[in-house]
């Protein structure tokens, strides 16, 4: 049973990163980036661009925070349903469907925020962020690979 749980565990996490990925372009990092001094000097943020992604961020924290309890209470339901000794087939597709609805809305919100706060960079700034994004999330996937670069080449044969 912990196996089965698992493995749902691990699909989910790949259904979100799929979703993400899906998306078509970098998430916003997390927390208040705008206010890290060595962001705002790259990005070369006024202080009104600053002000504004305060009032955006402000706005969103609250609706954001719900979504996410939302979405971790209906994962710890689904692993109570699969940890089950006997779980009944429609009760767990149940609760996957109330997690999935309930991801979708908090990655919908995530994406208004951050076309809101799009809209406050200019389009110099935004490409220098994306820029910045992606290049953060390829290092990530770097680091996540393993180590070894996988099995061993062949070896090139003695023309003798």
């Amino acid at each position: 049973m912990k196996r089965l749980t698992l493995l749902a565990v691990a699909f989910a996490t790949c259904v979100a990163g799929s979703a993400l990925a899906q998306a078509g372009g970098p998430m916003m990092p997390k927390g208040k980036w705008w206010r890290m001094p060595q962001v705002a000097k790259e990005l070369r943020l006024t202080g009104d661009q600053q002000t504004k992604l305060d009032a955006i961020f402000n706005a969103s924290s609250t609706e954001l925070i719900d979504l996410k309890a939302d979405v971790d209470k209906l994962g710890i339901e689904l692993r109570a349903q699969l940890e089950k000794p006997q779980s009944a087939r429609k009760d767990v597709i149940g609760v996957a469907q109330r997690l999935g609805a309930a991801r979708g809305r908090l990655f919908e919100r995530e994406i208004g925020m951050m076309v809101d706060m799009k809209a406050i960079l200019n389009e110099d700034q935004w490409e220098m962020l994306r820029s910045k994004l992606e290049e953060r999330a390829g290092r990530m996937r770097d680091e996540m690979r393993p180590q070894g670069g996988g099995p061993d080449r062949p070896r090139p044969r003695n023309p003798r």
